[in-house]
């Protein structure tokens, strides 16, 4: 009986030894592909047009700030177009986001509805792989 045991305990122990390295293995692979998503797309700089402000979240000391923003991206190519757009801001920088105001942005080359912060005080929130159409 207790060989029984001891074989389940194995059988369990190393599930979860597979599962915990398939969850780490894979958030190493979103973080790559974010990096190269990121190093390929257009540099651009966007006006914030308005936003609308969300949950506060703690991380790392800083508070930071749930906003969606809807800005006036000026596509070196293709000309402004206007877009909403999620990102995670420091509270800091708050005053930077601001109706009117001029931030630096990235461009999705193959979905320019898709529009990065480029700056340390602000993170993309909508990380996936099907890119939405939401250019107005």
């Amino acid at each position: 009986m207790t060989y029984i045991v001891l074989i389940a305990v194995a059988v369990v122990l190393f599930v979860i030894v597979v599962v915990i390295f398939m969850l780490v293995r894979g958030h190493g692979l979103v973080k790559r592909l974010q990096k190269e998503v990121l190093s390929n797309a257009i540099p651009a700089n966007a006006t914030v047009i308005s936003l609308a402000r969300g949950d506060y979240a703690t991380s790392e000391g800083f508070r930071k700030l749930e906003l969606k923003l809807t800005l006036r991206v000026e596509h070196p190519a293709r000309g402004p177009y206007e877009v909403i757009t999620k990102w995670v801001v420091d509270e800091l920088a708050l005053p930077r986001v601001q109706p009117q105001e001029v931030v630096p942005v990235k461009i999705n080359r193959e979905d320019p509805a898709r529009i990065y912060p480029a700056a340390d005080w602000a993170e993309f929130t909508d990380w996936r792989l099907q890119g939405s159409k939401n250019v107005a």
